[in-house]
């Protein structure tokens, strides 16, 4: 579509004119949500070229964040692949559309089985999991295709930050019984252990 094309060629001036002249003659702004063949809507688009201003104007356009792309990617996925988009998915997670019960879209899994929680985390985006964590994503979902939570994968980084940021927001008595009943309770405290020894103590201790 226009407007697509407009975002792909990084033309902010186009898609503000575009949503201005659809909302002065009442058109119906359905097209703001409109697919590609990759099934990328507009706000894919503008996430992935980091377009800051044009997000917000697609967001209060009525762009939806939850649309996903051929790979089952919503722009919330795409925006917590890259520390540099922070400042994107800071405006996904704060649009007025969004509602306490649109938390259940932080924990969607892409075709991958990955959540935007587990893609963050992958990443090492501190910013990108304080904001997801505060909007409600779940620290406890696994990932579809190993079982790994976002606590496990922080592991697998070696990553004292993250860990300790993941840690802060479960009941450790609930994650110590999730990590033995799937039998990872040694394996992420050898993982602790070997990383500096940090966090190794609090293990033992349990």
């Amino acid at each position: 579509s226009a407007l697509h094309d407009a975002l792909i060629h990084n033309q902010t001036d186009v898609v503000r004119a575009i949503l201005h002249a659809a909302s002065f003659h009442n058109t119906e702004l359905n097209f703001v949500n409109a697919q590609n063949n990759a099934n990328l809507t507009p706000l894919h688009i503008s996430v992935l070229k980091n377009q800051i201003e044009a997000t917000a104007l697609l967001l209060q356009s009525g762009a939806n964040p939850g649309l996903v792309d051929a790979n089952g990617n919503s722009p919330i996925h795409l925006a917590a692949m890259d520390k540099h988009l922070i400042d994107c998915l800071q405006l996904l997670l704060n649009t007025s559309s969004w509602k306490p019960a649109h938390a259940l879209k932080l924990n969607m899994r892409n075709y991958a089985g990955l959540t935007p929680l587990h893609i963050a985390v992958n990443a090492m985006n501190v910013k990108s999991v304080e904001l997801l964590l505060a909007k409600g994503a779940d620290v406890n979902c696994h990932e579809t295709k190993r079982g790994r939570s976002a606590l496990h994968i922080a592991v697998k980084k070696q990553s004292e930050e993250m860990v300790t940021l993941l840690l802060s927001c479960v009941c450790i008595t609930v994650l110590y019984h999730v990590l033995k009943l799937h039998g990872l309770l040694f394996y992420t405290f050898i993982s602790l252990y070997s990383c500096n020894n940090f966090m190794a103590l609090f293990f033992f201790s349990i």
